[in-house]
């Protein structure tokens, strides 16, 4: 039976400990990204909750939350547009501190 790819044809693309390393610091902190996503949708639903709850008792405190549901998505989108309209990623790694 023949192979269904010619896996002798070439070399194998080496492979280091630094190029290790770089890939599990790319999982990690894709992980911590959807971990953070995850927050910030339960946070929000929090808020349209509480939203939900207090519109007929303290209308102004549920206009409040209603008011910083819509705010914080919007400004974090915002943010971002920036971030990448700047090329953002070797700007921000140069900034940081450690």
């Amino acid at each position: 039976m023949e192979p269904l790819f010619p896996f002798n044809s070439f070399p194998p693309p080496p492979l280091n400990e630094q190029m290790l390393r770089h890939k599990a610091a790319e999982r990690k902190q894709r992980l911590q990204i959807l971990l953070l996503l995850l927050a910030a949708v339960l946070w929000e639903l929090a808020l349209l909750s509480i939203t939900a709850l207090l519109w007929e008792d303290i209308p102004l405190l549920s206009q409040a939350t209603l008011f910083f549901s819509i705010c914080g998505p919007a400004g974090s989108i915002l943010l971002a547009v920036f971030y990448t309209q700047k090329g953002g990623s070797q700007r921000w790694k140069q900034l940081q501190p450690f």
